[in-house]
């Protein structure tokens, strides 16, 4: 199976999540404060974000949304956008793409673009910055780890069922396996949440696999400050490479 999956990831991202005290509106000085936190951040993260309200009544966490911005990321000779930070009225979250077209981004600092650890402590700050912006409290925090595999050659597609979904069916176009872990690590328990999904819009094209792995602390915190969610974040970082290795055996 790693052989099939050589060379195969297309797109590495990681989330920062943040759950909060309810937050039920923004005032326009809230939302331009949140701009100006968020351009600072980075003078890589800032120079292309978009601050675009919205009242879209559910976000992706169940909550409504409050704010949302997009960056866009260079691919060959286009742009591709994607969304990059998200205030619902009950969590943060902030979205880095790492490697997409064939290259690391400019987020990645190291030769790690599966963990981009140095972000977890600008990550803290912006957090800091943003509750003292909407005057909430954090109680949750978790960081997310987005891989996209592929394209495989529908010939490949009966050895990948089998292994990581236990059957063969030629004529699935879609199938998702999701599992959840508690982990006891440190005396905390952690929550380890992991989603596969294959994807085929044709029964004879090539597919791609998805992959999302949610590590966060599983037992809700009357306040989680930011600098808690950090030591979350810098968990997560501890674990994934080897939860990874058992459910995706993948080289990143």
């Amino acid at each position: 199976m790693s052989q099939i999956l050589k060379g195969k990831v297309i797109q590495l991202g990681v989330q920062y999540a943040f759950r909060i005290t309810p937050k039920p509106s923004l005032t326009n000085g809230e939302k331009t404060a949140l701009e100006s936190a968020l351009k600072t951040l980075s003078p890589k993260f800032g120079d292309l974000f978009q601050r675009i309200d919205s009242d879209v009544p559910k976000a992706a966490g169940g909550g409504a949304l409050l704010f949302q911005a997009f960056r866009q990321y260079p691919v060959e000779s286009q742009f591709a956008s994607g969304l990059s930070f998200v205030l619902a009225t009950d969590s943060i979250s902030v979205l880095l793409i790492t490697f997409i077209g064939g290259k690391n981004t400019q987020f990645v600092e190291s030769s790690d673009r599966l963990l981009v650890p140095q972000w977890n402590e600008k990550m803290q700050g912006l957090m800091y910055k943003v509750l003292d912006v909407i005057g909430a409290k954090g109680n949750r925090a978790g960081k997310i780890y987005e891989l996209v595999l592929g394209p495989f050659l529908p010939e490949e597609k009966s050895i990948v069922l089998e292994s990581l979904f236990g059957r063969i069916d030629k004529e699935i176009g879609s199938i998702q396996l999701q599992t959840a872990r508690f982990k006891d690590i440190g005396g905390k328990l952690f929550n380890i949440q992991s989603v596969i999904q294959f994807e085929q819009n044709s029964l004879n094209e090539p597919f791609r696999l998805v992959c999302k792995v949610d590590v966060n602390n599983r037992v809700m915190e009357e306040v989680l400050d930011p600098q808690d969610a950090k030591r979350v974040w810098d968990t997560a970082d501890n674990v994934i490479r080897e939860h990874l290795s058992e459910i995706l055996p993948v080289e990143i």
